[in-house]
């Protein structure tokens, strides 16, 4: 009998307050969508609220965060942003060892200079294994075309993919290789909204 994976609906953007009027968003609302695990999302580091805001959700709903992801700031270097992001999820105690840190790289602020843009997620990569011991609990976030265009098809197959397909599709068979990546880690398949928020379907064969 094949097992099916789980599908996975992850809290991200801004945190779970309103963009409106800055209240929460009920946790009513949010289990209502299917809520299962929670996808921490901070942007280093504009505003500790965000990343408390998903750990006060994570306690509140007995759901774990099971990963952080980060997003690069152009106008800043990349590994103060990654010393500042993982220093204040070690500081609060928000960071565990069974918890991937993915580099968000679907942004298109990178520009057309590969090599430019190629030596900014590396530095952020670099930092990050610093901090968390090696490549096992680091991935990245992206889409094909951005990768392709943006950061030339750089091969990165040593760490985790975490790949945007909106196809309503919780499955690999979409999946087509680049970057190196022969297999993906995790998919993120389609988004609806939530109040003022959105939530991410994520499909992934290995949150058993």
């Amino acid at each position: 009998m094949t097992m099916l994976a789980p599908v996975l609906a992850a809290l991200v953007i801004d945190g779970f307050r309103n963009n409106l009027d800055n209240s929460s968003i009920p946790t009513e609302a949010l289990m209502q969508t299917g809520l299962k695990e929670i996808d921490g999302f901070i942007v280093p580091i504009n505003s500790v609220s965000d990343a408390k805001a998903f750990y006060e959700l994570s306690i509140k709903t007995g759901k774990p965060i099971y990963g952080w992801r980060i997003i690069p700031q152009k106008d800043k270097d990349p590994r103060v942003s990654i010393q500042q992001a993982i220093g204040f999820l070690k500081a609060k105690e928000m960071l565990t060892k069974n918890q991937t840190v993915f580099i968000d790289a679907r942004k298109m602020f990178f520009g057309d200079d590969c090599t430019k843009n190629n030596r900014f997620v590396v530095e952020m990569y670099d930092e990050l294994q610093m901090h968390l011991g090696g490549p096992q609990r680091i991935g990245v976030m992206t889409k094909k075309a951005l990768w392709t265009e943006q950061m030339c098809n750089m091969k990165w197959d040593h760490i985790k993919l975490w790949y945007v397909n909106h196809n309503k599709k919780p499955t690999f068979g979409d999946y087509t290789m680049f970057g190196g990546w022969k297999t993906p880690f995790v998919k993120q398949f389609d988004q609806v909204k939530v109040k003022t928020e959105e939530v991410d379907y994520t499909y992934n064969v290995n949150f058993m």
